[in-house]
């Protein structure tokens, strides 16, 4: 039997936010998230002529949401690690009042946890991503690497201010 690998995008006229959203989309007005008016990085903006895209991925019988393609870049990113960090870490990086156990990576699928599985699943949703970036974007694979690159050192470096922050607030 053949193992199913499908990926699609549904528009709606508003922003439905995923699972991964909170764990993504910081807010960054001092509001509580529900609230929230500006985040980083920021919620995406409609497609022209489309709405909303939410990106669905299904690899193996394990079914992926996405709200973003930051959203998507960052669960490649954790599933990609070859140990996965705890749930425990995820939130206290995250700061909030969300507890670790309502995380995304809580919720996923024990099936999908396994390096194994996990393995198969970042190269499929790496694609999943470029083709969607072409979709949406009609970005190039180069040019949406060079993005990639881009959004990735942004979100270091406001995971290490968060950091920073967090440890001078402890002294």
């Amino acid at each position: 039997m053949e193992a199913m690998k499908r990926h699609w995008i549904e528009y709606t006229e508003k922003w439905i936010p995923s699972p991964v959203s909170y764990w993504v989309h910081i807010e960054a007005d001092g509001s509580d998230w529900w609230s929230a008016q500006f985040f980083q990085p920021p919620l995406p903006f409609p497609v022209p002529d489309k709405g909303f895209a939410t990106f669905w991925i299904e690899c193996d019988g394990v079914m992926f949401q996405f709200a973003s393609l930051d959203e998507l870049r960052a669960c490649i990113d954790i599933l990609s690690r070859k140990l996965l960090p705890t749930t425990i870490r995820l939130a206290q990086d995250r700061g909030g009042n969300v507890g670790p156990s309502r995380h995304w990576l809580s919720k996923l699928p024990l099936q999908a946890k396994p390096w194994r599985y996990r393995e198969k699943a970042v190269k499929y949703l790496a694609r999943s991503l470029a083709d969607f970036e072409r979709e949406v974007f009609g970005i190039s694979p180069t040019t949406a690497r060079a993005k990639r690159v881009d959004s990735a050192q942004r979100l270091h470096k406001m995971k290490r201010k968060r950091t920073s922050v967090r440890r001078r607030s402890r002294r």
